[in-house]
């Protein structure tokens, strides 16, 4: 069964185990789903106000609840794409090097290996800016009731950012190609920001809850 079919339960316990994966990738991807999915549940208690004696839609709200959608659905996609790739990696460091061709070959496979375990980490990255910036349009609109929920979201939000740019920080150190290294770090670009936005946004919702 799936990481992403399975229970939550499961999914703990194979983290516990002594095993390659999952790891902390599969970690970032599910803070950044969960995150999506507060995000969604927040801007769903959210989508209505009183002003006087009549209850305005907030026009933001579906479009925002079905991007978290789409958000959502990718983050655990990514979660299996995570696991399979970083399997790989610990696959390609497992292979002979007795002879200079072999050490060669697996040198070769490990390098295509560990491109591929950067991508779910960057994709990511790039997915918890975003729920950054949707968090931070929902704010203004935010139902009182459900605000400590949408400071939660930012917090799996700002650990989410903070995995995937350590595990995309540690893989681009061990990546040879240049293009690919470059490439990498500049969909980094963004992520410094907004796990300061996410901590400013959590850091004004608790001044404001007491």
């Amino acid at each position: 069964m799936s990481i992403k079919e399975g229970s939550v339960g499961g999914f703990i316990d194979q983290l516990a185990e002594r095993q390659a994966t999952p790891a902390g990738g599969a970690v970032a991807t599910l803070c950044a789903a969960q995150a999506a999915a507060l995000i969604r549940m927040v801007a769903l208690y959210s989508s209505k106000r009183r002003d006087t004696n009549n209850i305005i839609d907030i026009a933001v709200v579906p479009t925002l609840a079905a991007e978290c959608d789409l958000l959502r659905g990718r983050s655990l996609e990514l979660v299996e794409q995570d696991v399979v790739a970083f399997d790989a990696v610990a696959a390609a460091y497992s292979l002979s090097q007795e002879t200079k061709k072999e050490r060669l070959g697996r040198s070769a496979i490990i390098q295509v290996a560990l491109v591929d375990a950067t991508e779910p980490q960057a994709a990511i990255a790039k997915i918890g800016v975003r729920l950054v910036f949707l968090a931070d349009q929902l704010l203004p609109f935010v139902n009182p009731n459900v605000i400590v929920d949408l400071a939660a979201a930012v917090e799996a939000t700002r650990a989410a950012l903070s995995i995937a740019r350590l595990n995309v920080e540690a893989n681009v150190s061990q990546i040879v190609d240049p293009r690919a290294r470059t490439a990498f770090s500049s969909r980094l670009s963004g992520v410094n920001h907004a796990i300061d936005r996410a901590e400013a946004i959590s850091a004004d919702i608790l001044r404001d809850k007491r």
